[in-house]
């Protein structure tokens, strides 16, 4: 409603020009939030603005971006049961992570949506039932150790390798390492195709995307637990770039633009 927009709408200007933003995208977020996440109060607001845009400037997918996929992905959190900041800095957290083996944000994203959309699947759940695993208690077992549902999911999937194949996890799990400890890209890059081709079991994982999107988490876990921690507490970022943004010689032609039109409009009116 008219006041709710009011109340947030200093805070969504900010992140509008501080974040390089799409101001009708950052209002659909803004929306998702509210809606999908509960968010509902400015102080709530400002805090999950903060953590996305903390997020967006920790790694390669971008505020602008995020403003853009956070609504249809916080819809998909919803439906798994994540709200408030969690939703929001497991999010942000996974769409970094998410970006390490993809090509560009919309890669990234479409990978962790179809993740999200297969692993409550009914395909998924007989697999995981033909392998011996319990999915439903096992994901519960993960919801009361103080992971979500999303990364319980991720920890499931890597237990069903595990189980179905040992030789292969304990592969992957060496390989894993190796990656995070490699500093040359390119043999990182060398090495990530070698553990993506043992992600090709034939079963559950040979959809590409969702492949990518355990490959991005199996690879990165500890920096999506960085992310996801230092993002909760952020604070100060929003109004850091918009101050930064403003010294900028451009935005400071567009905010008078937009003044001399505001000013003409007046007098039109008055008139």
């Amino acid at each position: 409603d008219l006041a709710k927009a009011m109340e947030y709408a200093p805070v969504a200007a900010k992140f509008v020009i501080g974040q390089g933003s799409d101001g009708g995208e950052t209002a659909k977020m803004i929306n998702a939030l509210g809606q999908n996440a509960q968010i509902t109060s400015a102080k709530e607001m400002q805090q999950a603005l903060e953590a996305i845009a903390f997020q967006g400037q920790a790694g390669s997918f971008e505020a602008s971006d995020m403003a853009k996929w956070f609504p249809e992905l916080l819809a998909n959190m919803g439906k798994l049961g994540i709200t408030g900041m969690d939703a929001v800095t497991q999010l942000g957290a996974m769409l970094q992570v998410q970006m390490k083996t993809a090509g560009s944000s919309d890669e990234a994203a479409n990978n962790l949506k179809n993740w999200m959309d297969k692993i409550s699947s009914s395909q998924t759940v007989d697999a995981y039932g033909k392998a011996g695993i319990d999915y439903e208690a096992s994901m519960q077992t993960g919801i009361q150790q103080g992971m979500s549902t999303l990364e319980s999911s991720m920890a499931l999937a890597k237990k069903y390798i595990e189980q179905t194949d040992p030789k292969r996890a304990a592969k992957m799990a060496e390989a894993t390492a190796q990656i995070s400890k490699e500093s040359n890209p390119e043999k990182a890059k060398a090495m990530l195709a070698s553990l993506e081709q043992a992600l090709r079991t034939g079963d559950i994982f040979s959809d590409m995307q969702v492949k990518a999107a355990l490959t991005a988490y199996m690879q990165n876990k500890e920096l999506y637990g960085q992310l996801k921690r230092e993002s909760r507490e952020a604070s100060g970022i929003l109004d850091k770039n918009l101050a930064e943004r403003r010294e900028t010689s451009s935005q400071k032609w567009k905010e008078m633009a937009q003044s001399m039109d505001d000013a003409m409009r007046s007098v039109g009116d008055a008139i």
